[in-house]
């Protein structure tokens, strides 16, 4: 019973990475803070952290509150992180590292 409680953890732990990393990079894309997301939401600045940063996973409420302010649905949201729990890992790894170099790029002025 623990090793089913241990998978239970991990596959939670994905499932909050999954929908995070959806609704972050929806938010980029739409070129939008973090404060504009959770003040159109309606949400608490620290809960709102705590769901992008991946450490709790929103209610439905919240996740479709924090849809709305992205112009998109909860499904679509859900949709996303179930693509990219799908993707293989070395393509998550490839395109973390691209974004990670075009980001310190712009941060030393080569972009």
């Amino acid at each position: 019973m623990a090793r089913e409680d241990a998978l239970s953890a991990a596959a939670r732990e994905r499932l909050n990475a999954a929908v995070a990393r959806a609704i972050r990079d929806r938010r980029i894309k739409r070129e939008m803070t973090r404060e504009q997301v959770y003040t159109t939401a309606d949400l608490p600045r620290a809960t709102y952290d705590r769901i992008e940063k991946g450490e709790t996973l929103p209610d439905v409420g919240r996740l479709e509150a924090i849809a709305q302010a992205l112009d998109t649905t909860a499904v679509g949201i859900i949709n996303e992180a179930k693509r990219s729990l799908e993707e293989p890992t070395d393509k998550r790894r490839e395109e973390t590292s691209a974004r990670a170099a075009r980001i310190y790029g712009r941060m030393l002025g080569l972009e």
